[in-house]
């Protein structure tokens, strides 16, 4: 009988010990300050970081990529999601240009994405004066959805919108500027590969823009949307024909991040 309380003991004073590390350990991750994840975030080339409050599970901060300032993103864990085994986040992205939200999420097999709300065209600017193109106006993100399953596996879905404005650029070093009406976009995955189909407030096909597995994006421009910016393609073809592409590498993308094996 003295063994079997010896024994009893014991295993209520592991069970106490292992309650003890349990506990600690929830509180350390309860503790887990914000700013402790500034240096995975800024491992993403150009992205900076700042101004960090709060905790892991719900904080804020400031954010900018290059010289362009974004706002203040705010994000806030949400216990639901590890019901279907995907840590998932709601997140807020508010600055004088913008104003977005949505859900970010990951899990064993892979990761989500959700966001909607709306911006300047003139965010951006920064990237497209590369170009000699400066854009007016505003966007609108509705029901913008990303979802990667396993690795080889990506969904995407939603539109976006485009209020229409004044576009001004180059062409053979001449200045021009040139209205265009609204314009949506229709986001889905085509063999594989993000495409964006934008047509004009009728539904007629004006442009796609098409990124590939390789990391190169690709913009196929109609006739109709040729005619509509003010450069009539000399040559005879249907209103819907492709008549100019153009292509540039934006970066060096692994297969499967685009659904490729």
């Amino acid at each position: 009988m003295a063994s079997d309380a010896l024994a009893t003991s014991r295993r209520r004073r592991w069970a106490f010990v292992a309650i003890c590390g349990v506990g600690a350990l929830a509180l350390l991750l309860y503790l887990w300050p914000a700013r402790a994840l500034v240096p995975l975030a800024e491992r993403v080339d150009g992205l900076m970081v700042w101004d960090v409050r709060g905790r892991w599970w719900r904080g804020e901060a400031r954010m900018a990529v290059g010289e362009l300032t974004l706002g203040r993103l705010a994000w806030q864990w949400v216990p639901a999601g590890l019901a279907s085994g995907e840590l998932r986040f709601d997140w807020r992205l508010e600055g004088r240009d913008l104003a977005l939200d949505g859900t970010a999420g990951a899990a064993l097999d892979g990761w989500s994405f959700t966001a909607g709300g709306r911006a300047a065209a003139a965010l951006a600017n920064p990237a497209l004066a590369a170009y000699d193109i400066h854009l007016g106006g505003d966007f609108a993100f509705d029901a913008i959805a990303l979802r990667a399953v396993g690795g080889a596996s990506l969904a995407a879905t939603g539109a976006s919108h485009w209020s229409g404005g004044v576009v001004r650029y180059r062409i053979r070093g001449r200045p021009r500027a040139v209205l265009l009406p609204a314009m949506t976009g229709r986001l889905a995955v085509i063999d594989g590969e993000p495409t964006l189909a934008v047509a004009s407030a009728a539904g007629e096909r004006l442009f796609d823009v098409r990124l590939a597995a390789d990391g190169w994006l690709h913009l196929a421009l109609t006739k109709r949307f040729l005619d509509v910016a003010g450069n009539p393609w000399p040559g005879a073809a249907a209103d819907d024909t492709v008549v100019v592409e153009i292509a540039e590498r934006l970066a060096e993308l692994p297969a499967a991040d685009l659904g490729q094996r």
